[in-house]
């Protein structure tokens, strides 16, 4: 396994749909901001791909940019992150305590 992969298993991943707008300039936009896409694939209206979860903030802001929808299909968390994540944000405690 190469570090990058082990990095991104480990920080997160996130896998989304782009479509309309200018889709296809994204991925340019993205890598001019240093953001590398994983295992894009080609839709009919657009294209499908994996970020790591850190960057989608920035991916969002390339969206909005072209015009881009862009729709969550999977998020992908190492139990070890998601629970530090649920003990240090405020937020996550309120909603487990209900």
């Amino acid at each position: 396994m190469k570090m990058d992969q082990l990095y991104r298993r480990f920080r997160g991943t996130v896998r989304f749909t782009a479509e309309g707008g200018h889709a296809l300039r994204m991925p340019g936009l993205l890598a001019a901001d240093g953001i590398p896409l994983y295992g894009v694939t080609p839709t009919d209206l657009g294209f499908e791909a994996e970020i790591a979860a850190e960057h989608y903030r920035k991916a969002a802001k390339a969206a909005r940019r072209t015009g881009t929808r862009i729709r969550l299909r999977e998020k992908h968390f190492s139990p070890h992150a998601d629970d530090a994540h649920r003990r240090c944000c405020p937020c996550n405690r309120r909603l487990d305590s209900l």
